[in-house]
């Protein structure tokens, strides 16, 4: 099956079976002028690390097995190539996430 969308094409070769579009580019469908060859192979190289940390992540998970996970939410545009310049931004967010999950963290701790 031709894939209209690169990041579909490039996950569906990863062995994902629905199409995951993370951004939603169709770069295919844009124009020299509108999107230079390189734009397109950094969103794919981009979507192919997005998707490569998302399985290492939910397999190293799956084996630790943690009794409390924190996940906090993160602006879209932040990833492991971007978001250096939020980095208040994002530890506000993990600590807002850490102190969410304290009560599930209290729970575990012995009781004294």
């Amino acid at each position: 099956m031709m894939e209209r969308c690169a990041f579909c094409a490039i996950a569906r070769a990863a062995g994902e079976k629905t199409p995951v579009c993370t951004a939603g580019v169709n770069f295919y469908a844009l124009g020299p002028a509108q999107a230079p060859w390189w734009k397109g192979l950094l969103a794919v190289l981009r979507a192919c690390l997005a998707l490569m940390e998302q399985r290492l992540t939910e397999h190293k998970l799956a084996q630790a097995r943690p009794e409390v996970v924190i996940r906090p939410t993160l602006p879209p545009d932040v990833g492991t190539l971007t978001g250096f310049g939020k980095a208040a931004e994002i530890i506000a967010a993990g600590e807002a996430a850490a102190r969410a999950a304290l009560p599930q963290i209290e729970l575990l701790l012995p009781q004294q």
